[in-house]
């Protein structure tokens, strides 16, 4: 769903590891296919299958890209990928048949309603340069182009229709979103009631707004609420924090933590590590995506928990880990509704978890996340 995109394919460096699969495409078997459709399969997936996916996951997984598990398992188990030493990348139509068979399942068996299912389109710009989409396997209208870069106000409206763009140069991202939908309905059905009150003019401007709606869309991680028991016994809070959570502040943190063997402190860093996924699940499609993995200067996208973990790791400096604990700790209290209305509302509501996660500067210095979340006028300096 980001905007800037590159259009270099591997063909060049892969091009022989991934001819192989090419013609195994479905596409390539059937002439009723339009040829763009082919085109996206032999320049987007070849680059897919050429950089194997699963080592790519492997060499980012300790450098802050931790959470990337249920993007995997869906890819693999809900829409026919297959990773690993024989990889396979299913034939474009496959994918968006899946993925659209998975979401009617779930407005079948009751789980979401039909108005808050998103769907695969392709998005258009037409002869007379105005736009409109496709869907998967449609025909590319004479004179048409494709477009990569969604503009405003077209982008909304067609999330507020129910459609989600697709582009040819950044599918593998595309499809990180796609799978945080089939993980989290409600992530979904939030998604786009969101862009329908936007359409409608229902969410009030304000200068910061964009900024929150790209950590919201592109780096957002909520917390597993049946994991709640289980992080209290592996922070490391005295007895009285556990009474009384409000003597819990970074100073006394910070002295609780001296007093612990540095051995102590460290396992407890090395098993939010390890087991992130548990406790944390990553919906923002940025976050979730293994290809494109980093957009520079997008700290939004990245700089959130999993990052906080890797950093305390990376530094072992105690008022680090005292942050980071108590992170956790707020983080772990806000729903996802609590997100979407911390967009919502140009001041957040001080009883919203969100609010009193960024109420408090020590805790953040400052941090890119708390500047948008604590100032609704914030604007960031363009770099030179």
């Amino acid at each position: 769903m980001r905007r800037a995109f590159s259009t270099v394919g591997f063909l060049l460096l892969f091009g022989l590891q991934a001819s192989a699969y090419t013609c195994q495409s479905l596409f390539d078997r059937s002439s009723a296919v339009p040829s763009w459709v082919v085109e996206v399969r032999n320049t987007v997936f070849n680059r897919v299958i050429g950089v194997n996916l699963k080592t790519v996951y492997e060499k980012h997984l300790h450098q802050g890209y931790l959470t990337k598990s249920s993007h995997t398992m869906r890819l693999e188990n809900s829409l026919g990928f297959r990773l690993g030493k024989d990889p396979h990348v299913p034939a474009l139509i496959e994918i968006v048949n899946k993925y659209n068979k998975f979401m009617n399942d779930l407005v079948s068996n009751g789980l979401v309603a039909e108005s808050d299912i998103l769907s695969p389109v392709m998005v258009i710009q037409l002869k007379d340069k105005s736009y409109s989409n496709l869907k998967v396997g449609e025909e590319l209208p004479a004179g048409a182009t494709f477009v990569t870069i969604v503009p405003e106000p077209f982008y909304s409206q067609i999330i507020a229709e129910g459609k989600f763009p697709l582009t040819k140069q950044l599918f593998e991202h595309d499809l990180a979103h796609f799978t945080a939908f089939m993980d989290h309905p409600l992530f979904m059905q939030l998604f786009r009631k969101f862009f329908v009150d936007k359409v409608q003019g229902k969410i009030v401007e304000y200068k910061s707004r964009a900024y929150r709606e790209s950590f919201l869309f592109e780096g957002l991680v909520v917390f597993n609420e049946n994991m709640k028991a289980d992080m209290m016994n592996h922070l490391l809070l005295s007895q009285s924090m556990k009474e009384n959570p409000q003597l819990i502040t970074l100073e006394a943190m910070q002295i609780y933590l001296q007093s612990l063997p540095k051995d102590k402190v460290q396992d407890m860093l090395v098993h939010f590590q390890k087991n992130f996924d548990s406790y944390f699940q990553v919906l923002g499609g940025s976050a979730r995506d293994m290809y494109n993995k980093k957009v520079k200067d997008n700290e939004f996208v990245f700089n959130t928990v999993p990052d906080l973990v890797e950093k305390a790791i990376e530094t072992q400096d105690l008022a680090q880990i005292a942050r980071l604990q108590i992170i956790i700790l707020k983080w772990s209290q806000i729903s996802l509704a609590d997100w979407f209305l911390a967009v919502r509302d140009q001041e957040v509501n001080k009883n919203n978890p969100v609010a009193q996660l960024f109420n408090d500067k020590a805790l953040w210095l400052d941090h890119y996340l708390f500047l948008i979340f604590s100032d609704s006028d914030y604007v960031r300096e363009e770099k030179q």
